[in-house]
């Protein structure tokens, strides 16, 4: 992917990104269209790898959307820039001064390891944004407790 985004560097940016955020749940009003997140993270605890996450909702919110602009997510483990699962569409819009809300579903997801994470948006083969999460053990948590109140490690 890095290769493809090298080729393409001059190029214009095909759209923005406003916002990027991980949840379990998205409920959308059926008559206003309004969404609610339900239990935003920037961490996962598991006791045992591998692991498994039964949902991860991922909602992005874009603009500057030209017709029939490539959108595409992948997640990825940062430390071997592994890819655990990759979506991608065609989205339009009818200017681009619209926000475009859109929410990916994502199930049972298996993580092979502790470590960071990344959810990454690209449009066109242009990187576009990225949000980054962790997945900590129980003894992760533990240390990190003890560092912070001067105990050691």
């Amino acid at each position: 992917m890095i290769a493809d985004i090298e080729k393409k560097k001059g190029k214009k940016v095909p759209l923005q990104c406003l916002s990027l955020l991980i949840c379990e749940n998205v409920i959308e009003d059926i008559r206003t269209r309004k969404k609610s997140f339900i239990h935003s993270f920037n961490s996962i605890y598991a006791d045992t790898m591998p692991a498994r996450w039964d949902k991860i909702c991922v909602v992005c919110s874009v603009t500057e959307v030209r017709k029939n602009t490539d959108l595409s997510l992948s997640l990825r483990q940062d430390n071997n820039q592994k890819i655990l699962f990759e979506a991608s569409s065609t989205i339009s819009s009818c200017s681009p001064l619209v926000v475009v809300d859109l929410v990916f579903t994502f199930r049972n997801i298996v993580f092979e390891e502790y470590g960071n994470y990344s959810i990454e948006i690209s449009s066109e083969g242009i990187y576009i944004a990225s949000r980054r999460f962790m997945i900590f053990s129980p003894s992760m948590i533990k240390n990190k407790d003890r560092t912070k109140n001067g105990l050691g490690n």
